[in-house]
């Protein structure tokens, strides 16, 4: 009601717009048949809460940019990073939820290769603050003025297999790289 549902735990939820409510709806079967809760909240108790806050210091050719995760949900959940040039219609994750990125080779390299484009601590813990925080160095190469890039990160559970493993992703602003 009022564009907003319950929060369930066992839903592996896409909050990529910020609002606090999960962009993928959670289906269960009740004695009337399938029902689905189409706006489940992303977090316990999500009324209440101030939502994460993700900030991303200037985007300047050659030198160090931080990028920065807050939500205190996510203090001891283990993340990484991964960059792309644009948001596109999102990765597909196998199970109806979708990564909102565009999937270029940027992507990729951020993926397989993190060190290879200059990001630090690209992997890690988010501690007891629920504070998470990956530095970029970027590269000296002028091509990279005036392209756009935004970041997410994605807390995961090793203990799941893929792509349950997969708990929410944040999705930063977009910044272009200046010279």
């Amino acid at each position: 009601m009022n564009g907003q549902g319950n929060h369930w735990s066992q839903h592996p939820c896409i909050d990529n717009d910020w609002n606090g409510i999960c962009e993928n709806a959670y289906r269960l079967i009740s004695l009337s048949g399938v029902v689905e809760d189409k706006h489940p909240f992303a977090r316990v108790d999500g009324w209440k809460k101030s939502y994460p806050q993700i900030t991303v210091t200037p985007l300047r050719i050659g030198q160090p940019t931080t990028i920065q995760l807050v939500d205190l949900d996510m203090k001891g959940k283990d993340y990484f990073v991964v960059a792309d040039f644009i948001t596109g219609s999102g990765i597909p994750l196998g199970d109806g939820r979708i990564l909102n990125l565009a999937g270029t080779g940027l992507f990729y390299i951020s993926l397989f290769y993190p060190q290879l484009m200059g990001l630090v601590n690209y992997a890690g813990t988010f501690d007891q603050q629920g504070v998470a925080t990956v530095t970029w160095n970027i590269p000296n190469i002028p091509e990279l003025v005036g392209l756009p890039f935004v970041f997410n990160f994605v807390p995961f559970d090793p203990a799941k297999q893929l792509p349950q493993a997969v708990l929410t992703t944040y999705k930063s602003q977009g910044g272009v790289i200046q010279p």
